[in-house]
């Protein structure tokens, strides 16, 4: 954490950083090109100064720069940066190197667990995105200020001065894992857009204060080295609450989870795509995951899962019905191929089943197979849907917030 961010004017200073990298991604809009990340390896944010170096005069500029790609956008035609959030942080233990300045002064402040929401101008309008752009999350956003013209009138002003105002929407909406009962959009920084720098000092205060703009709750305590790893053990054994950012002076940060956050988060993402949670409940082993669900996530779940067994039934059942149909109207010594010409009259799709079935196979297992293997991909899903009747969950498909 002893580096300088990197100054980054347009998107020709960001690409040659990350150049034949499988993990980020371009995302052509109109309104703007999107420079994000979509899976994290152990080189995806390598240490961002040089080999054998820790301090700024070795920066290496490239590697610093892919900590900056998580949502930086550039403008569709000047290819200038008009919005920088936050540069990709981690967990406390995550990177040895992250733990350097923990002698030194730093804020706490409260976690969030809402989706990181930052303006951009579109054609004179303000408009909200998150990491991926306009989204329906930020739409959801975007409705709330609609009606409360501080915000637009704040926003307005931070991106005049070319800087970007990050917000977490913790909305019943927009549930990740804890739930909050009302809509709420709540500052959580004000970053420049070339320097990187973090505003904390009169502007940011000043601005706050004229436009009454509700900022994350700081957690008062008293800095020192020994601290943070006591309050790392102590917030692990926090329930309803996801965790602490540790803040410094220039704006590198540390995130401090709570196992119970973690282990709920971990379950919900199990259970948020179809896929995973139909091969998981096929599989037997949804018993692991519900115990660690809100009673309203685990009703909902059980319901899908009900509905999915029952109608996995009717196909069987009408499985059982055709497999009886064939055996009753061909010779009691039939051969395979006599049961062969009998399913041939039959829809292609049944096919497969049917062979097991004379095979010995039981209708409803072959049908729960088919289904588990059916989970690979949601395409492959999709062409077996007639399996489950058309039955769908909605899912839930969550933005990491910071």
């Amino acid at each position: 954490m002893d580096y300088k961010f990197p100054i980054i004017k347009t998107i020709d200073n960001v690409l040659p950083a990350i150049k034949d990298s499988k993990e980020f991604i371009v995302i052509q809009k109109d309104y703007a090109t999107i420079i994000d990340y979509v899976v994290v390896s152990a080189e995806t944010f390598p240490k961002p100064w040089a080999v054998g170096g820790e301090f700024v005069e070795t920066i290496d500029y490239n590697r610093a720069v892919r900590r900056e790609c998580r949502g930086l956008m550039f403008h569709p035609e000047t290819k200038e940066i008009i919005s920088r959030p936050f540069h990709k942080f981690f967990n406390y233990g995550e990177k040895p190197e992250e733990q350097k300045r923990l002698g030194e002064p730093y804020s706490v402040l409260e976690k969030l667990d809402g989706s990181m929401i930052r303006p951009i101008m579109v054609n004179g309008h303000v408009r909200l995105c998150t990491r991926k752009g306009i989204t329906d999350v930020a739409m959801q956003a975007e409705t709330y200020i609609a009606s409360r013209p501080n915000y637009i009138r704040f926003i307005q002003d931070c991106l005049t001065c070319n800087c970007t105002p990050i917000f977490e929407w913790c909305s019943p909406k927009n549930q990740i894992v804890i739930r909050y009962p009302e809509d709420k959009l709540t500052l959580l920084a004000i970053r420049e857009n070339i320097s990187g720098i973090y505003n904390t000092g009169a502007f940011y205060n000043t601005l706050v204060e004229d436009w009454k703009i509700p900022v994350v709750n700081q957690v008062q305590i008293e800095p020192k080295e020994d601290f943070v790893k006591a309050f790392s053990e102590a917030t692990k054994s926090l329930e309803d609450k996801e965790g602490y950012v540790l803040v410094w002076e220039n704006g590198h940060r540390l995130k401090v989870k709570s196992d119970w956050y973690v282990q709920l988060h971990k379950a919900k993402d199990m259970i948020g795509r179809e896929k995973d949670l139909i091969k998981l409940f096929l599989k037997g082993n949804l018993d692991d995951v519900l115990p660690l669900l809100p009673e309203e996530d685990k009703k909902e779940v059980e319901v899908f899962c009900d509905k999915i067994i029952i109608e996995m039934a009717k196909v069987a059942f009408r499985l059982e019905k055709m497999f009886t149909g064939i055996i009753s109207s061909i010779p009691k010594d039939f051969t395979r191929k006599d049961f062969a010409l009998e399913v041939l009259k039959l829809e292609p799709k049944y096919k497969s089943f049917l062979f097991s079935m004379v095979g010995g196979g039981i209708a409803l297992t072959e049908v729960m197979e088919h289904v588990i293997k059916a989970c690979t991909t949601n395409k492959i899903l999709e062409e077996n849907r007639w399996l489950i009747r058309g039955i769908r969950l909605k899912e839930k498909a969550y933005e990491e917030s910071v």
